[in-house]
């Protein structure tokens, strides 16, 4: 069994866009991005083959 852990990152600026979160985590080919909104979450796939966003 997989285990995904999270990472949050920490938002500046535009934090209303991601009011109760902002988290990613490391897949093949890139990141999966997950939204927590005061209304609803939902995840992103974000192609970085290198994973070399910091």
């Amino acid at each position: 069994m997989a285990t995904v852990v999270w990472e949050e990152i920490k938002q500046e600026g535009i934090s209303w866009i991601a009011k109760r979160g902002l988290y990613r985590t490391k897949v093949p080919g890139g990141w999966l991005v997950r939204v927590q909104t005061s209304e609803s979450d939902f995840i992103v796939f974000l192609p970085d083959p290198e994973h070399k966003w910091v």
